[in-house]
């Protein structure tokens, strides 16, 4: 090719740049959506964010525990928390029992519904498990004495009185 050919080709394609960084752009803009979407797709479930109304309890995941040394013995929720408000980008804003405000916003994830001892909602979650009501206790202060069946307790009553 000669160099005015050459010249010729290089105009034509200066002159179709914009047209191709248009094509460009929609291209990477789909295959970022396409993209975003597969990810929801695939990790829905870590996703899954409960709102929470304002004076419900809630607990908070302790996460500066996550890589300490002896994080096995350190709580791994702290609360309860009294929720204030939820902010625009979805953390919540948080108060103690006591009154005092949480400085930051508390990430959703992070956030775990407090339920109370005598709330309704741990007795219908409890239906479904058997009751122990019935069961009687062993007191594991008593050491060395044994439940032992009535027939047998006869056997042994009946080799002791043997045995005088």
């Amino acid at each position: 090719m000669s160099p005015s050919d050459l010249l010729a080709l290089r105009i034509r394609q200066i002159e179709k740049r914009p047209e191709d960084m248009r094509q460009a752009a929609l291209r990477l803009h789909a295959s970022r959506i396409r993209s975003k979407e597969e990810f929801e797709r695939r990790y829905h479930a870590k996703f899954y964010r409960e709102i929470y109304l304002p004076d419900e309890l809630v607990l908070v995941r302790n996460s500066r525990i996550a890589n300490d040394l002896g994080h096995k013995t350190k709580p791994k929720w702290l609360g309860p928390y009294a929720i204030v408000r939820r902010t625009q980008g979805g953390s919540y804003v948080l108060r103690e029992l006591s009154g005092a405000f949480s400085i930051q916003g508390i990430a959703a994830t992070r956030l775990l519904p407090y339920i109370s001892r005598n709330d309704p909602r741990l007795a219908e979650l409890a239906e479904g498990f058997p009751s122990d009501a019935g069961v009687d206790r062993v007191d594991p202060s008593i050491q060395g004495e044994q439940d032992i069946p009535e027939d047998e307790e006869d056997e042994l009553e009946a080799m002791d009185e043997e045995d005088l």
